[in-house]
């Protein structure tokens, strides 16, 4: 325990100068280094301090190894995804905010509770702590400076700016990085190449992680490392490996009651099941994933989606499937669920006209995927329009569409 915040704190508190604490012990910069964690004080001089400030050591020292427990509890619920512990010290530790001030865990204390409101996705809280940090940053440990640079990494996620994510964890692997974050940070490059569809690349780090993660018995987070190698399987084609990975998660997690993985891992499935054309057996996990989902959220809006497309492939009653799509433009009025609203007028012109399918494809799904950058879905879109114009003989918009599928699949690779 270094006692330079803890006499500063003490010091102000009973306001006092510094000039003042000083007299008859030490001179004013000697105290100043003492308080800034620039000079470690004699034993002589730090009882004469403390004694002037009237500190009782030993109760301090006690405090002290509270407050670091509590720390270590918080770190050790972050690092095994335990969401009851987590709130727990999360709460605590903003509670006793002002007692970490007094010590030299204060670093530490900022960058755990920048990661625990990102954790929380109350950005505007994690950010008011990352400019705390900002300031104390040349007064860091190395491994202070090493976790408040992978808290920046978390931030960039949370706010969606997954390239720079990235390109900020990769900086990070790159250095001589501690083991102590190594693994969450093979995880974090992962989910990144999974968000920004790089299926190879998130299948490669994802295998790094889950070494880790197996080899400490982090059973969550081996599971949220499984649901991308699934996903990224599937993407890749991979389905016999994807399926193996979804069938190890479906069983761990129901005999495990964990209820809102569970039915994740069901939706995700499902989505395999419909690229290898396993249509009944898809919509039966998605009727029963769709349940637990709120209405109008993205989860529950995107299962009626596929839904559709599997009752469509099946030929069912249309009145069946206009409902669905009657629920989807309910629950898409929103700016930023557009897209989910053309999805589901695309599907309404499949029912009754695939020319007319087409054109709206052309004239407004396409343009929107392509200005609001939805690049897999782009590319998607750009191949199928691409085979429908060969089909019809017009070469030259089939090329048109050919070229904008390679140009992005091109750029996809080069990121």
């Amino acid at each position: 325990m270094n006692i330079g915040p803890m006499i500063k704190y003490y010091r102000l508190k009973k306001h006092l100068t510094q000039s003042q604490l000083a007299e008859g012990i030490c001179s004013v910069p000697h105290l100043s280094k003492i308080e800034n964690n620039h000079y470690r004080a004699s034993e002589a001089t730090a009882f004469l301090l403390l004694e002037k400030l009237g500190i009782d050591l030993s109760q301090e020292y006690e405090k002290y190894q509270l407050l670091k427990t509590d720390l270590d509890e918080f770190v050790e619920a972050i690092l095994y995804y335990d969401l009851e512990s987590i709130h727990k010290y999360g709460k605590k530790l903003k509670e006793r905010e002002e007692l970490y001030a007094q010590t030299d865990l204060i670093h530490l204390y900022h960058i755990y509770m920048m990661r625990y409101y990102s954790f929380t996705k109350n950005l505007g809280k994690a950010k008011e702590h990352r400019k705390v940090l900002e300031k104390l940053q040349a007064n860091l440990s190395p491994l202070e400076e090493l976790l408040f640079s992978f808290n920046i990494g978390l931030l960039l996620f949370d706010e969606n700016k997954m390239v720079e994510a990235r390109d900020h964890f990769l900086t990070l692997k790159s250095m001589s990085i501690s083991s102590f974050i190594i693994r969450d940070l093979f995880y974090q490059i992962s989910l990144c190449f999974s968000v920004l569809n790089h299926p190879e690349k998130a299948v490669t780090y994802a295998k790094k992680a889950l070494t880790y993660y197996k080899e400490e018995n982090n059973f969550i987070r081996t599971v949220h490392t499984q649901m991308i190698l699934g996903i990224n399987y599937a993407r890749l084609g991979l389905y016999n490996e994807g399926v193996d990975i979804y069938k190890i998660l479906l069983r761990n997690t129901r005999l495990l009651r964990l209820d809102n993985l569970y039915h994740q891992i069901i939706y995700n499935y499902s989505l395999l099941l419909l690229r290898k054309n396993h249509f009944t057996e898809a919509l039966h996990y998605l009727n029963e994933a769709i349940t637990v989902f709120n209405k109008g959220s993205q989860h529950h809006i995107l299962s009626l989606l596929a839904i559709i497309e599997i009752l469509i492939k099946l030929k069912k009653d249309p009145s069946e499937i206009r409902e669905h799509i009657k629920e989807v433009l309910q629950y898409s009025h929103s700016t930023n669920l557009k897209k989910y609203a053309l999805l589901a007028q695309k599907f309404e012109y499949e029912l009754t006209s695939h020319n007319e399918m087409y054109d709206f494809i052309e004239n407004q799904l396409f343009p929107f995927l392509k200005k609001h950058h939805h690049i897999e879905e782009m590319m998607i879109t750009a191949l199928d329009l691409a085979k429908h114009h060969q089909t019809l003989g017009h070469i030259e918009k089939a090329n048109d569409y050919y070229n904008e599928y390679i140009s992005n699949l091109q750029k996809e690779e080069f990121q």
